[in-house]
């Protein structure tokens, strides 16, 4: 499934800068800045960034060059512009600094030819010879070139720098050496260098700019995502306005295999309404060798389909026994649910229901819409008697896949959104359950207040929805009553072995179902 924009069509903001809000502070602070434009504000840039940060495009594709026929990275376009803020960004994003573009170069080469430009220790660095080629990141040349080449060429050595690259992995050159004229003194200097970094480069730091290495930072395990960055879900808000209000929980993974940070979302599994053992129950039935329950909570990336869409919320044993498609057609024949909901339902082929606080706004949004689509489908056949609008009203979804025609939610009011109220009034608190007017929701506080601005809150359902809900949930207490009986009465030994205590009263239901 992708939520994702056409971005040629959309109006996007200035993004906002995608690092630590410290980090930033003392970036702008130091010398290197003085007088740099930031580039956040770029609008030239804005596009290309939106992309990376919601991992639109690789985060090291190669772009065009203007008036060139190079391709380089965003972080050697904006390395080469002199943005080192944006070039932080990248490098947060996930970018290589050894990620080599059309040509070859990269974008560490092409930071210190600049530098060694600027500081006017050398000329020209394409001029010079080539003294041999090496494959280390650190090393690699342009016309025989290496970054350790020009900082060594230049008049005034700038040794932190010699000493950066030769802690990675440089390679020494004996032939440059001689070339470069050293001094005994500088000969011994690097000869020093080389020998300390004879044990290794240093462990690598947190791409988060955090400052301490990986394995104490977010190797160490999943951290909240910033409340100031760009939300994940693409909504081009930032996450403190959009899922973190609505409470849906990301976190940044470091992958150890790509080498970077990527946003994993927190999913609560979804569930019917069964006794509160139903899971460890089924699990000691069907001889698990431990008791199940229902996972809390699982990470999911950026692109994985929710769960909402493939799951049905029941014990993984009883799938088969009480499908949802299946059981919602056999409530279509007993005229049990709305037919344009029944008809909606099965062309998306998942089970929809009213999503709340468990997912980003932009999956209800897509879920609704292509439901929602089907509806005006079957209104389209007008092979159904009713009006178009009270089919939308039976049967449409709103943004969150809970009815888009809420009725207010005091039992004995029967006002509707769409037939004799235009649109009803939230609860200012959750947001989600509707009221006609401040008396109704007084009356209806004792029951809300136990579930208001909770996580597991969900929008309104269709009536069509809570009739294939609780009747799904009322099949699979059947269905285990039926195996608990069977099992009683065909062997009543395993029966007190598995249950010394007996079972929960919602199971203890004697189905009167013959033996086989």
């Amino acid at each position: 499934m992708s939520t994702s924009q056409n971005l040629d069509t959309v109006v996007i903001d200035p993004i906002p800068p995608q690092l630590p809000k410290k980090f930033l502070s003392n970036l702008r602070k130091h010398a290197c800045m003085v007088g740099v434009h930031a580039g956040f504000s770029d609008k030239d840039y804005t596009k290309g960034r939106y992309n990376l940060i919601h991992r639109l495009c690789p985060i090291d594709q190669l772009m065009p060059v203007q008036n060139t026929d190079v391709r380089q990275t965003f972080l050697q376009v904006v390395s080469k512009l002199g943005y080192p803020a944006l070039a932080c960004e990248m490098i947060r994003l996930g970018g290589r600094i050894d990620a080599p573009d059309s040509i070859g170069q990269t974008a560490l080469f092409h930071v210190v030819k600049e530098y060694c430009k600027v500081q006017h220790h050398m000329d020209d660095p394409d001029s010079y010879p080539t003294t041999g080629h090496h494959k280390s990141d650190t090393t690699l040349n342009f016309n025989g070139l290496t970054c350790l080449q020009m900082l060594c060429k230049a008049t005034t050595k700038d040794w932190e720098l010699i000493g950066l690259l030769v802690t990675h992995g440089a390679h020494d050159d004996v032939t440059g050496r001689i070339a470069y004229k050293f001094s005994k003194a500088e000969q011994r200097r690097l000869d020093e260098l080389f020998h300390s970094g004879e044990s290794g480069r240093p462990p690598r730091q947190c791409p988060c700019l955090s400052g301490r290495i990986v394995s104490e930072c977010h190797g160490n395990g999943p951290t909240p995502y910033p409340s100031d960055f760009l939300c994940p879900c693409r909504s081009r808000s930032v996450h403190a306005k959009c899922c973190e209000r609505r409470m849906v929980l990301w976190l940044e993974v470091w992958d150890e295999e790509k080498g970077i940070l990527e946003p994993w979302r927190v999913e609560t599994p979804v569930h019917l309404p069964l006794p509160k053992d139903t899971f460890r129950i089924v699990s000691k039935l069907m001889g698990a060798t431990e008791d199940t329950s229902p996972p809390p909570e699982e990470l999911c990336r950026l692109d994985d389909v929710p769960s909402v869409m493939t799951e049905i919320g029941i014990p993984p044993e009883l799938q088969e026994k009480a499908d949802w498609a299946a059981h919602l057609e056999d409530l279509f024949r007993m005229k049990l649910v709305d037919p344009a909901f029944a008809f909606a339902m099965t062309r998306v082929q998942w089970n929809i229901r009213p999503l709340g606080r468990r997912l980003p706004k932009s999956f209800g949004e897509f879920c609704a819409r292509s439901y929602n689509e089907y509806v005006d489908e079957y209104i389209a056949t007008r092979r159904d008697g009713r009006g178009k609008l009270n089919i939308e009203i039976a049967a449409k979804l709103g943004p969150s896949c809970g009815a888009l025609s809420r009725v207010c939610e005091v039992d004995d009011c029967s006002k509707q959104e769409g037939r004799n109220v235009a649109k009803l009034k939230m609860c200012q608190k959750c947001k989600m359950t509707v009221y006609c007017g401040v008396q109704c929701q007084k009356a209806h506080w004792k029951v809300h207040k136990s579930i208001c601005g909770t996580p597991l809150q969900t929008e309104q359902p269709l009536p069509s929805q809570r009739v294939l809900h609780e009747s799904m949930a009322t099949a699979v207490v059947e269905i285990v009553s039926d195996l608990i009986q069977r099992l009683k009465h065909g062997d009543p030994e395993r029966y007190l072995q598995l249950f010394p205590e007996g079972v929960p009263a919602d199971f203890e239901k004697d189905m009167n179902i013959p033996l086989d």
